[in-house]
Order: C-alpha cells, then sequence, then structure tokens
C-alpha cells in the first residue's frame, strides 16, 4: 500500500506550473504532453499522471471543457462510468474534477481515472491520473494530493 505520509515528495517545475510528485516516480514528457509521471510498474501498467497545456478562447471554462470531454468519454470509453465530479469553480475555485473508470477492451482491464481542468489566462491544463482500477484505491489519495499541489505561476 502506498503510504503518502512516509514518501519522500519533491517539486516539479513546469514552464508555467509547479506540483508536488513522489520522488521516485520516472518523469517524461512528449509532443502531447507537457510531462508524465510514472510510478511503479503493476502487472503490465504504470500508475501515471500526465499534463497537457493548450491555449483557449477567453469564454473557455473548466466546466465547458469538462462537458466537451464528457461527451467525448461517453463515445470513446467502452462501459464508461462517472464515479464523481467535483465542480469547484461554483465555489470561487478554479479547477473542474472528475473520477470515472472505463473498460480498455484491448488490454481486457478496467481503467479509472482521475482527471482537473483548469484555465487561466486563456491556457487550458488538463491533468490526468490513471491506475488499473483494482489498484486505485492504492493510490488515489496519492493522486488527489498530487492534483491538490498544482498551482500555476502568474
Amino acid at each position: 500500500m502506498t503510504n503518502i505520509e512516509t514518501m519522500t515528495w519533491m517539486e516539479f517545475r513546469g514552464p508555467t506550473f509547479n506540483l508536488q510528485i513522489p520522488s521516485d516516480w520516472f518523469i517524461s514528457s512528449n509532443a502531447q504532453l507537457q510531462a508524465i509521471f510514472l510510478g511503479p510498474e503493476i502487472n503490465g501498467l504504470h500508475p501515471n499522471l500526465s499534463i497537457s497545456m493548450r491555449a483557449v478562447l477567453p469564454e473557455v471554462t473548466p466546466t465547458s471543457v469538462a462537458s466537451e470531454a464528457l461527451k467525448s468519454q461517453q463515445t470513446s470509453y467502452a462501459e464508461f462510468e462517472v464515479i464523481q465530479e467535483n465542480d469547484y469553480t461554483q465555489t470561487g475555485g478554479s479547477a473542474f474534477v472528475r473520477d470515472y473508470r472505463w473498460r480498455n477492451v484491448e488490454r481486457q482491464t478496467t481503467i479509472r481515472q482521475l482527471q482537473a481542468f483548469f484555465v487561466y489566462n486563456q491556457m487550458l491544463y488538463t491533468l490526468t491520473a490513471t491506475a488499473a482500477d483494482e489498484i486505485f484505491p492504492e493510490f488515489g489519495e496519492l493522486f488527489f494530493n498530487m492534483i491538490s499541489s498544482f498551482r500555476i505561476r502568474a
């Protein structure tokens, strides 16, 4: 079981953001992802958290992005199910967070993801934490802490 109290953390500094990550996780990036943090391999899959960034129009909000993402997720993912959603913009916050699962037919496994959308200064930040559904409870608190530590530098 992952114990976040005894885990060693480090600060990751992206071009316009910071967040806390486990110090023993592998860090990578590619053309689509600003950063991806990979945990230890478990049954052929790495629990991970990815961050993507893209410019958006002034009227775009975390809630509008989440609404469009939901439409895509419902049509693209087999056995898609929303577990929980929190629209923090309604209480003065700056994020929309969705916890969901879906069936990866190719791998014959259920995937669980925690996804957060932030919009600041016409830039959309999407954080997506991913793990196999059966091990997600072990990493859920860790993922929540990583996403909660996310800060955009003005």
